[in-house]
């Protein structure tokens, strides 16, 4: 054979070797269907995985309509601190994890390894709005509330602060009502995380001149889409309650079951409708239960600008003396996000 003809045939097996190295550490999509995407995974949130195609551009496939994932990139997963990879084509395993591989499917968020921040994000608001109250205080005044998040990986920090202070119809002292709250949630796994809370409240229309409350439980954030969210939580709090000296300055104590509530849905023009709840339930021989719910209207009015609608309503099944059980509330106000 001639040094020619060996370098030809060379040539030829080192080119099948690139081509069939390439071809194996491509990544493919693979639908249920039986198509064949060749491209990147840029990501999923556990209902849309979004996919850069090679041929059509960036795709959002819904993983109901998904086979397999054919790639060796890493990713962060929510839940896990370290990196992951397809384990095989329908399950993920995380470096330094000791966990089972887990379907990717189930994962609320993944994004690869070398776009992930191990750094502090932040957001918040504040808002000042107009009030008209009706129930145990008949009153028109303005409120203002502000809240900030920050989180990191798979830990999150808020804060959130409440004031309403003004003089009821009739009366010469002002009645003051605040609400300071801190929520720590952490994300082990998937969906699902641990949330702590404490706060300081205080309700003097209602004759409440402090609350304390420390409470633990898990949430699960059933839908986490750009339009339509929806998370629920539920675990035990811990309530120590003094009354106003008027009512005899009492102190309380009591173990409650907590179960709350937050959806939201946006419409076109980023229009949305939000609402939230939260139950307590008292371990107290009149099995005392306390409701507060608030719904409304949200509309951005662009450079983070927004005004919005909203009506609250509380019910408590044993109010203080003589006071009313429920109290309704309509504010109408503009506020800043970030």
């Amino acid at each position: 054979m001639s040094l020619r003809t060996a370098l030809y045939f060379i040539s030829k097996f080192v080119l099948a070797s690139l081509l069939t190295l390439s071809a194996a550490s491509a990544a493919e999509l693979i639908l249920k269907n039986g198509d064949r995407i060749n491209g990147e995974l840029v990501g999923s949130d556990g209902t849309l995985l979004t996919w850069a195609s090679e041929s059509f551009g960036e795709l959002q496939v819904s993983v109901d309509q998904i086979k397999a994932v054919n790639t060796n990139q890493l990713f962060k997963i929510a839940g896990y601190d370290s990196a992951c990879n397809f384990s095989s084509p329908t399950e993920v395993s995380c470096f330094d994890d000791h966990a089972d591989p887990i379907e990717w499917v189930l994962s609320s968020k993944i994004e690869p390894w070398s776009t992930f921040k191990d750094e502090y994000s932040n957001d918040g608001y504040i808002r000042l709005a107009g009030k008209n109250e009706r129930g145990n205080k008949i009153s028109d005044s303005l409120t203002i509330e502000a809240e900030t998040s920050w989180a990191k990986a798979d830990i999150k920090h808020r804060v959130f602060a409440y004031y309403d202070g003004d003089r009821p119809d009739g009366s010469e002292e002002t009645t003051n009502e605040y609400r300071l709250q801190y929520y720590f949630d952490w994300y082990f796994r998937d969906r699902m995380y641990l949330n702590s809370y404490a706060a300081i409240e205080a309700d003097q229309k209602s004759g409440i001149d402090s609350r304390y409350r420390l409470g633990t439980g898990f949430g699960y954030r059933l839908v986490q889409t750009d339009n339509h969210k929806l998370t629920i939580e539920a675990g035990p709090s811990w309530l120590t309650e003094t009354t106003s000296s008027e009512f005899g300055g009492d102190t309380s104590d009591r173990l409650a079951v907590r179960w709350y509530l937050d959806w939201s849905y946006s419409f076109v023009n980023e229009l949305s409708l939000f609402h939230n709840h939260e139950y307590l339930y008292s371990n107290t021989d009149d099995h005392r239960h306390q409701t507060t719910l608030r719904s409304g209207l949200h509309y951005p009015l662009g450079k983070g600008m927004y005004t919005e609608l909203r009506h609250e309503f509380t019910y408590d099944s044993e109010p203080v003396d003589l006071n009313e059980p429920e109290d309704s509330k309509f504010t109408i106000g503009v506020g800043y996000n970030w």
